[in-house]
Formats: structure tokens, sequence, C-alpha cells
């Protein structure tokens, strides 16, 4: 794609290492997802520069390339069986974690009832995107007064371990703002096994329960 972009009838022997080193680049970009215009004209620019008669030309060059990596990344859409189902969410989006973009112009569809699992390698932005959901920090995603989100930690947070299982659940900011009553809490908890006679008690510190009863609370 390079060659084709590139000015010119023929390439030289020095144009085509240099195009061949742009395209090794451009290759370890797609695979770190760092698709932005101006990650690409500042990893490309010294390199594709002495090749072109302007800046200008040679910036042309490398966004017509990165248009094209782009759509080779996207992935098709699955023809799905039950098209009568309310859409939830139909969106495009770029996610970032710091400096680190995690995804770029990310498509989501999401239908109501049905169940979506999400996978990826470790460090892919899983956690980041479930967080920034349940944040309303999706471009496009509804925020929270027409779909409701929780997102549940993988484990309760360390400087919460000391509360009793009662004041942990009060401890939420949710729970506040809704000024659901103590007794209500301690009720719903019971539905759930945190009883005065079961293994897990309402007022038993967070740090002593399992791993399961951990989760369970979270939820």
């Amino acid at each position: 794609v390079f060659k084709m972009e590139l000015p010119g009838d023929e390439i030289s022997a020095g144009a085509n290492t240099a195009i061949q080193h742009a395209a090794i680049v451009a290759t370890t970009m797609m695979d770190l997802s760092f698709m932005e215009d101006v990650q690409w004209i500042k990893n490309l620019m010294g390199v594709l520069c002495p090749y072109c008669s302007s800046e200008d030309e040679c910036k042309a060059a490398i966004e017509k390339v990165r248009v094209v990596a782009e759509g080779m990344l996207e992935v098709p859409e699955e023809e799905e069986e039950d098209d009568d189902a309310e859409e939830l969410c139909n969106c495009k989006f770029t996610l970032a974690y710091g400096t680190k973009i995690l995804l770029h112009n990310t498509k989501m569809k999401l239908k109501r009832g049905m169940r979506y699992g999400l996978l990826g390698g470790n460090d892919s932005g899983k956690t980041t995107l479930m967080r920034s959901i349940a944040n309303n920090q999706v471009e496009g995603f509804p925020d929270s007064s027409t779909v409701r989100t929780v997102f549940v930690e993988a484990d309760i947070q360390g400087e919460q371990s000391h509360l009793s299982c009662i004041d942990y659940v009060m401890h939420d900011p949710a729970i506040q703002a809704l000024n659901i009553p103590r007794e209500d809490v301690v009720d719903i908890l019971a539905t759930v096994g945190f009883t005065d006679d079961g293994k897990a008690k309402p007022l038993q510190a967070v740090s002593t329960l399992s791993g399961g009863w951990r989760m369970k609370l979270a939820l």
C-alpha cells in the first residue's frame, strides 16, 4: 500500500528499504491499536519524508495508508437471529487508559435480553471498558437514566475490608443516594445467605469472609 501511495512511478532501492521499514512500523502500531493519525505521522514521517516532494505530500500518503489499515482492523458484523429485540446500544467509541489507547473506533451493539461475554488478554482494556460503561464514560452508550449498569470489582477494596458486611453495603455511594434504611439492607442480605446463624453473618468483618462470600457481597 505504501508503494501505491508514495509519489513516482519507480521505487528506488533506498525508497524500497524505507517502505519495508515503514510497513513493519505500521504493522506494530496496528497490533498496539495505535491508530490515531498523529501517531502514524510521528512514527512514519522521518522514514518516508525523504522520498516525498513535501511534508504535506508525505502526510497525505501516510493518512491514506492509515485509513486502509484501519479498515483491516474492522470486524464484520455477525447476523443476529433475534432482529426484533430492542436495541440498547449501537455506538462506536475510543477508549484510553492514561496515554495508552486501548480501543480505537470500536463498535459495540447490545440488545435487550441478550447475554454478552467480554474476552481479551491481560491489559487489553476489559476492566477499563466495564468501569467506563458504569461511570457513563463511553460515548454513545445510554446513560444511567436509560440503562442501569452495575460494575462489580473482582474483590472487595482493601480500605473497606475492615467494615462489617452491613456497613460495607451502607458505605456504597449509590445506596446512600437512595437513602435506603439499614434495616432494609439487613433484610436483603438475609435473602442471599447473610444471616446471624449462617456461615456469613451480617455483622461479620469483610476481611474474614471467603472469596466466594466476598464476591456475593460485592454483587
